[in-house]
């Protein structure tokens, strides 16, 4: 009985310690005015479904520690339950990109399947790109118009 109680009180203390994190800096609300607005900017960006559309600087920020990255549909490794030692624990879902600005929505595996976004700049006379913002959605963002739109609603979580 006490260990239950225990673990109970565990429990509802991560879940405390969760929600009060939700009010924090970094949800979306942390990038820049000036860069929302240039990501709102929809018909700016083009949509980019192949890992290869990517700079290799930007891919390899999506990329898992094995530097694999799954293109959109492809098998890769969701669960912690490893299936096959080769499968990346990382898939491309779909990412939009302008001049500078790069936006990747990616699912990640492992204990925890989660939907991340990374946002990125990098000049095109550079190698070197600059992470804006990077966290996730709270679910499967279909397109980059379901990205602005939970952007714009403050509905993605920022990585602390």
């Amino acid at each position: 009985m006490r260990k239950t109680c225990l673990i109970l009180a565990v429990l509802v203390f991560v879940v405390l310690l969760n929600i009060s994190r939700a009010d924090d800096t970094t949800n979306v609300t942390s990038i820049l005015p000036e860069h929302q607005k240039v990501l709102a900017d929809a018909p700016r960006f083009r949509d980019v479904h192949v890992t290869t559309k990517l700079p290799l600087a930007v891919f390899s920020l999506c990329a898992d520690s094995s530097g694999k990255l799954a293109e959109p549909g492809q098998k890769w490794q969701v669960t912690d339950v490893i299936i096959d030692v080769n499968l990346p624990r990382h898939r491309l879902i779909w990412a939009a990109m302008d001049e500078n600005y790069y936006v990747v929505h990616f699912e990640s595996g492992g204990i925890a399947h989660s939907f991340e976004v990374m946002i990125v700049t990098m000049r095109p006379d550079t190698t070197k790109p600059t992470i804006i913002w990077q966290g996730y959605a709270t679910h499967f963002l279909k397109d980059y118009p379901a990205f602005i739109r939970e952007m714009q609603a403050s509905r993605l979580i920022g990585r602390p």
